[in-house]
């Protein structure tokens, strides 16, 4: 894989669009360049956008996804674009964030990621997929991209010299080896997991109780005959309950008899109360002959009603019309008086306004008179303004010239204080920097001191031979301890072995008594079963004998005599049989219990003494193992038999302690004198850069006094030019009276001729507008004058028609026409409403004649067929005409009460077939011998206790085959968990095993093992990287550790070194080494031709530099481009092609490429 391109936008502190183009020269031709810059420009955020582009994801902000952070502030929106190049060709990947509405102060929404080919194809367009593509493409997932590309270098230098309780985390975090560990404690409590599963369903195995064979044989034979003892009593039930439901029928029977005679009487009650609604019906059917005449009569008289309302509304109608014409004259006079009244005063107040309007025409033309001169103000006044304008521009910038000139002095003596500042600052770092160095040579020499001539490895080497010894010593103490401890075990079991072979004995005798006792118990419990069936059979037959009644056919033979029935029943025998079964069955299951318990005593005593028997092996086998130990230890430690352990422990823990004090105080110099060569070129650093600060304040100083110099003659200039515009304004303004205005004045001089000007030409145009309201003045009175006689002409018909008039009508209706008349006086007068009103009254007085005639021979009608009426009537049984109305029923009511007679014949006689009905089944009852009264409520009870003896027998059969049931379930569960348990166990031995191989609390056996395979494998590839960069040294691991290195020097005749003894350029080549062989492994089968290293650089002298930049330049061979980050100022001496991070304001950063 190799990078071609990188693009951005608003990335942190690189603000704006950037571009490095590898395919471009300079960086086209070189095989190492360097991206350099002061500390915090913006040189890494150039591998962000490479992490961005292909991954979503930045190394400095952690496992984030798509970090809001990396946009720059105050920005919407920002991106990131590689293009790189594999085996199968060219591909480029882009990802961008913004916010909405690309509002700097906007939510931050969803990132955006595409890869596309070399045709500008879409791959993958969603941030998924992006991740897919790229891993298929390059075969680098991101972490893998981060060990493979960007080179952690300075990581494997502490690798190298690191201690070896930290060279474990550090090779994990390079080399992600982080899995093991996790797999390695997955393993150990995977394993810790089952055996509690097992041990839960091991619990839950013995929770299950299960009935023994016998005792469920016992069981089945009690519900077996619990069943037959129902089947009977149910059978007797039955016999009863037909006797109870004959009883209970006779009882409704009469019931209903009863019921039957009240409803009865209850309708004769009902039809007697209903006698005088009847009679109604009765006399309406005696009017019927007469409904025609009756009907004609009753639409007569509703005709002349008719005729007499029609009559009265004709009356009402005329009155109303009258009364309306009156008021529309007198409402007609009244406003055209009004309106006459009206125009007159408008006629005078146009008068008036005309002598107004000529008044104000003259004071308006003597005012243009006295301001003639600024007749021409208007047209001048665009030609001076823009000539101020020019004047207030220049007096502008001359002041912002002065005031830049003040500046630049301000900041020329600021400077200056500055510089004098800084200098006097450098010569106190110089002196700090020479005593750091004189204290940096102090504690070396403390530390050889304290070395005695001998590497540190030789004192790690004592100190672990010492610890050695001492735990050989401990580990023969400890073997005596246990075999002591395993010696009194071996006497304890002896007598528990003795102890459970007593206990086993006799409980075998116990058992063969049990067995002996349950046989006799299982005959007994036979016989007394035998003599209780027996007897509740003669029991059954005595209960269908007490059920016999004379005369009643037997429910068995037919017969209807039944000389037995009066026959004892035989209770005795049965209870006896019951009480002897109850026994039988006690005495069986508990000599079942004793045998069965016997069973379990044996069988747990004898696994008792076959364990025993183990431990008692074991424990001999433990103590020969521990002689051996002990004697193997004595050997390794070179101690004669009988010797004094306890002192020879004390001599060994005086030893190792010795050493382990001084190695702690070699540790500590180490240290110290680290630490001070990094304070050494902390303040180097510091020295440098005030140095570089004190120069670029002093170029800065030689600017701002050539910026005074320059800023004096620029004032010159503006004044002349400022004077020169007055001189052509003041001409302009002198026909109006005025000056030129003084700075800042400008302003007020334009509003006060703006105003003049204004003013001259709203007096111009009021004068017109006065000048034509005159002549609408004069046009309006006219027209006043002619409205006025037209309307006096109008009235005078109207004042004649009022005289012939009722004069009380109109006195009295004049009051009510002056209220009625709107109070606003613009209405429009018209006589169209008086001539309306005078129609109206013409049509009301012919409505009104007509009604009248025919309310007249309406009633002539009604006469006449009334008198027919009553002539008819004579000598029947209605009086009058009005008797027959009175009889008369609506047709709605005549129905409701004929309803009425239908329902209570109905009543009456359905009451008399339910009374029929009633006596006649009680009778059929009484012939088929059902029972009533006392006789009765007896049979009742009978039945009711046969029925609570089925009920218990029932219940005691429910808990019978209930106890069979969940005995059958158990049973099943129990299957089912011991199948489990065995499923269980045989995964728990795969654990077991897997455990033993891998297994530990914190995942250090299996990472231990597969960070020395990752080592050699990484040992192996980084040499191949050395032999090109120096053919004099080689790795390899130590062969008494698991993770230390060791050096090879080929020229001193292949002799092992420790890392510590590397020069830094040695140390450098080591690292590097090591970096490349990671990237292999990372990359594993894909090449990778871009590589980039962003730290180590800046910790090296000038020498170990040099080797440094040689080694990085022999890769080219290898056609791959290197690129290395540093703010170091040698690089830039060595290294021809830079990407330069340079800085800029307000903490913005630009990039450009170039070659020295």
């Amino acid at each position: 894989m190799k990078i071609l391109k990188i693009s951005g936008c608003n990335l942190n502190s690189l603000r704006g669009a950037f571009t490095v183009d590898f395919e471009s020269p300079p960086l086209r031709d070189a095989g190492l360049f360097a991206i350099t810059g002061p500390t915090g420009a913006g040189k890494s955020t150039l591998l962000d956008a490479v992490t961005l582009a292909l991954y979503g994801r930045a190394a400095r902000y952690g496992a984030a996804t798509n970090p809001e952070n990396v946009m720059s502030r105050h920005c919407g929106e920002c991106s990131a674009e590689v293009e790189f190049e594999i085996p199968s060709g060219r591909h480029r990947a882009t990802w961008s964030l913004h916010r909405a509405r690309k509002k700097p102060d906007g939510a931050v929404q969803a990132a955006r990621r595409y890869v596309y080919d070399a045709n500008g194809t879409v791959m993958a367009d969603q941030v998924r997929t992006a991740d897919e593509c790229v891993e298929k493409l390059t075969g680098l997932d991101y972490d893998r991209f981060l060990r493979s590309v960007l080179l952690a270098q300075g990581e494997f230098a502490r690798f190298l010299k690191a201690r070896d309780d930290e060279r474990a985390a550090l090779l994990e975090s390079l080399t992600g080896t982080e899995i093991y560990s996790a797999l390695g404690a997955l393993a150990f409590e995977e394993h810790a997991r089952r055996q509690a599963e097992i041990e839960v369903t091991r619990q839950g195995l013995d929770s299950i109780v299960l009935l023994g064979e016998d005792e469920r044989r016992t069981r089945e034979n009690d519900a077996a005959s619990v069943r037959d003892e129902h089947g009977r009593l149910s059978g007797e039930l039955a016999i009863l309950q037909a006797m109870v439901d004959r009883a209970a029928r006779l009882e409704t029977a009469k019931g209903a008899h009863a019921a039957a005679h009240a409803r009865l009487e209850k309708a004769r009650a009902n039809h007697a109360a209903a006698a005088s609604e009847l009679a109604r019906l009765q006399r309406h059917a005696e009017t019927l002959p007469y409904a025609a005449d009756l009907l004609r009569v009753e639409e007569s008289d509703r005709c002349a009603e008719q005729a007499d309302r029609d009559r009265e509304q004709a009356r009402a109608a005329l009155d109303s019309a009258t009364l309306e014409y009156t008021d529309a004259l007198l409402t007609a006079l009244e406003s055209g008086e009004r309106l006459i009244g009206i125009r007159t005063r408008t006629r005078d107040d146009l008068k008036l306004q005309e002598e107004k309007l000529r008044k104000e025409l003259t004071e308006q033309q003597s005012w243009i008179d006295a301001h003639s001169q600024d007749e021409g103000l208007a047209g001048e006044l665009p030609d001076i303004a823009r000539a101020m304008e020019g004047l207030i521009a220049l007096r502008r910038s001359e002041a912002e010239i002065r005031t830049r000139r003040c500046q630049r002095v301000i900041e020329c003596e600021k400077l200056t204080a500055s510089v004098d500042a800084t200098a006097a600052q450098l010569t106190g770092l110089e002196a700090e920097h020479a005593g750091l160095v004189a204290e940096t040579t102090r504690r070396r020499e403390c530390l050889n001191g304290l070395l005695e001539g001998r590497p540190t490895a030789e004192w790690e080497a004592d100190r672990e031979s010492s610890e050695a010894r001492l735990r050989e010593i401990d580990a023969m103490l400890a073997a005596e301890d246990l075999r002591r401890r395993n010696a009194e075990a071996l006497a304890m079991r002896t007598a528990r072995c003795r102890q459970i072979e007593d206990e086993l004995a006799k409980a075998q005798g116990a058992k063969k008594t049990a067995e002996a006792a349950l046989a006799a118990a299982l005959r007994e419990a036979e016989s007394a079963s035998t003599a209780l069936e027996e007897a509740l059979l003669v029991a059954n037959l005595a209960v269908h004998r007490s059920a016999l009644r004379e005369g009643v056919p037997c429910p068995l033979c037919g017969s209807r005599e039944h000389p037995s029935a009066g026959q004892a029943e035989a209770s005795a025998e049965l209870e006896q049989a019951k009480a002897r079964s109850v026994k039988a069955r006690a005495a069986h299951h508990g000599a079942a219990k004793a045998a069965a318990d016997g069973d379990k005593t044996v069988a747990v005593l004898a696994s008792q003494a076959e364990a025993a028997q183990t431990a008692f092996e074991e424990i001999g086998r433990a103590i020969a193992a521990a002689d051996e130990s002990r004697r193997s230890a004595m050997d390794r430690a070179g101690l004669q038999e009988g010797a004094d352990l306890e002192a020879a422990r004390a001599d060994a823990a005086r030893h190792a302690d010795g050493i382990r004090l001084r190695l702690k105080d070699l540790r500590a110099a180490e240290d110290s004198l680290r630490d001070q060569e990094s304070l050494v070129r902390t303040k180097q650093d510091d020295v440098v850069a005030r140095r570089a600060r004190l120069a670029a304040d002093r170029t800065n100083l030689d600017h701002l006094a050539a910026d005074v110099v320059a800023a004096e003659s620029t004032v010159q200039a503006a004044g002349h030019a400022v004077a020169d515009a007055i001189a052509r304004l003041a001409p302009r303004l002198e026909p109006f009276g005025v000056a030129v205005p003084d700075p800042d004045r400008e302003d007020d001089l334009h509003k006060a001729l703006s105003a003049r000007a204004h003013a001259h030409r709203q007096t111009r145009q009021l004068r017109e507008r006065l000048e034509k309201d005159i002549l609408k003045a004069r046009a309006d009175l006219q027209n006043s004058e002619n409205a006025i006689r037209d309307l006096e002409t109008q009235m005078a018909p109207l004042r004649r028609e009022r005289t012939s008039l009722d004069p009380s009508l109109v006195e009295s209706r004049m009051a009510v026409v002056r209220r009625a008349l709107p109070r606003d006086d613009s209405a429009t007068w018209t006589t169209e409403h008086v001539t309306s009103a005078r129609s109206n009254v013409d049509v009301a007085q012919a409505r009104y004649q007509d009604r009248q005639e025919t309310a007249t021979k309406a009633r002539a009608d009604q006469a006449a067929l009334t008198a027919a009426l009553g002539t008819r009537l004579a000598g029947g049984s209605f009086a009058s005409v009005s008797e027959l109305k009175a009889a008369r029923l609506s047709d709605d009511e005549a129905a409701r009460i004929e309803r009425i007679r239908s329902q209570l014949e109905s009543a009456v006689q359905q009451a008399e077939g339910a009374l029929a009905a009633g006596w006649k089944q009680a009778e059929d009852l009484r012939a088929e011998g059902a029972e009533e009264g006392a006789a009765a409520d007896a049979l009742r009870a009978r039945h009711s206790d046969a029925g609570a003896r089925v009920a218990s027998m029932l219940t005691r059969l429910g808990g019978l085959e209930k106890e069979l049931q969940i005995d059958e379930e158990n049973r099943k569960r129990h299957a089912g968990r011991q199948k489990e348990l065995e499923t269980l166990c045989a995964q728990l031995t795969i654990w077991t095993r897997l455990k033993g191989l891998i297994g530990s609390k914190d995942g250090a056996l299996f990472r231990r093992y597969a960070q020395g395979l990752s080592l050699d494998v990484l040992v192996q590839k980084a040499n191949r990287h050395l032999a090109r960069l120096s053919d004099r040294y080689r790795l390899r691991r130590a062969p008494d550790s698991e993770l230390r290195l060791e050096i090879v020097d080929q020229y001193q005749g292949s002799v092992s070194r420790p890392m510590e003894s590397l020069s830094g350029g040695e140390t450098f080549l080591a690292s590097l080494a090591l970096a490349l062989g990671l990237s292999d492994l990372a990359g594993r089968n894909v090449r990778i031709d871009s590589l980039f290293i962003d730290e180590g650089f800046g910790a090296l002298d000038p020498d170990t530099l040099d080797v440094a930049i040689s080694a990085l330049e022999t890769m080219q061979q290898d056609r791959k481009t290197v690129g290395v980050i540093s703010h170091v100022e040698l690089l830039r001496e060595r290294i021809a092609v830079q990407i330069s991070v340079e800085k800029g304001q307000a903490g913005m950063s630009a990039v450009r490429v170039g070659a020295s």
